[in-house]
């Protein structure tokens, strides 16, 4: 943490030494990241290398990108490899940081596809349950539709209502192999069919659905 007055607030050193990011949004070379942290670790403790060969390291590799283009890192660590570092003047310390930001770009590139992911998600949800508001309405606004389809529909909307007046939930797309269909009965009851399957059977909302989990 960067050192704080009795206030809480950042000094002014400290806001001195800390650099800002490019604002056109370009990267930073890897050297660069790595040199301050290994700057902080020299000047926190009194570092001394222990003779005989580096402790085999028990954790993630580096990511596929990375290893596309450099070694490993217990094979960072081998003799010749730390022959070849010491020779651009760079010790097990130098290393250990620099894989450690490597480890942190994968982590990075993992987090961002997972919130892609959930984006895309919440996106088909909503596609999916804007389609069905669309059928819904449309089947309300038609004279021709029966008093059952108007019940069915107006359920529907209840259902879909109800998803949406609890905070970060939907009602999400629908089940594999299941479309909206309203003029049916449910086969386990008298409620009106929110749900028809293309190998058979009907369901109101209530109701479970065969095979596949519930609506």
């Amino acid at each position: 943490m960067a050192a704080k007055t009795k206030s809480g607030k950042q000094s002014a050193s400290a806001k001195r030494s800390v650099k800002s990011w490019p604002a056109d949004g370009a990267w930073v070379s890897a050297d660069e990241l790595v040199e301050g942290i290994v700057r902080l670790l020299r000047g926190a403790y009194e570092l001394k290398r222990k003779p005989g060969p580096v402790p085999q390291y028990v954790g993630y590799n580096i990511g596929a990108s990375e290893l596309a283009t450099q070694v490993g890192i217990n094979e960072d660590f081998q003799a010749n490899m730390l022959e070849y570092h010491r020779e651009r003047n760079r010790d097990v310390l130098d290393v250990a940081a620099y894989k450690l930001l490597c480890l942190g770009i994968e982590q990075g590139r993992r987090l961002h596809a997972h919130e892609v992911a959930l984006r895309t998600r919440s996106s088909e949800c909503l596609e999916s349950e804007l389609q069905q508001f669309a059928v819904l309405v449309a089947l309300l606004s038609n004279e021709s539709s029966s008093e059952h389809e108007r019940r069915a529909a107006m359920q529907r909307l209840k259902v879909l209502a109800l998803a949406h007046s609890r905070p970060g939930r939907g009602l999400g797309p629908l089940k594999a192999g299941w479309e909206l269909h309203l003029p049916k009965e449910c086969d386990l009851c008298d409620r009106p069919a929110i749900w028809r399957h293309p190998d058979g059977g009907f369901r109101c909302d209530k109701c479970p659905t065969p095979k596949g989990g519930s609506s």
